[in-house]
């Protein structure tokens, strides 16, 4: 919404011609969170750069390092979802074993 918002503004103010020289320039929040945004695939880009080439060197084919990488994000979405049905991600697990290790006078070290 803010994206279109801006373009909006952009948009009429260029058609604008009153024989000044004004132009209109996106500041603030869409700015940074645009460059924010960019900053971050660029990130990621290298990032997985960075893991293919890991594997390529490890492998030392193509082929194989390919074969993996392209099999990286069904095993992460596997681990999650692994993790969420055993509750070994559950936010109400951790807090109930903070309070129980509070309130417990003989706290035990497994807490």
């Amino acid at each position: 919404m803010l994206r279109t918002l801006c373009d909006s503004v952009v948009l009429h103010a260029s058609g604008a011609e009153d024989g000044l020289c004004h132009h209109a320039e996106p500041l603030g929040e869409y700015t940074a969170r645009a460059e924010s945004r960019n900053r971050l695939f660029a990130l990621a880009g290298f990032a997985l750069l960075g893991v293919f080439l890991s594997l390529y060197i490890d492998f030392e084919s193509a082929r194989l390092a390919w074969l993996v990488f392209i099999t990286l994000p069904f095993a992460l979405a596997g681990g999650v979802g692994a993790a969420q049905l055993t509750g070994a991600c559950s936010r109400s697990d951790r807090s109930s074993v903070s309070r129980r290790c509070s309130a417990s006078p003989n706290a035990t070290a497994s807490c």
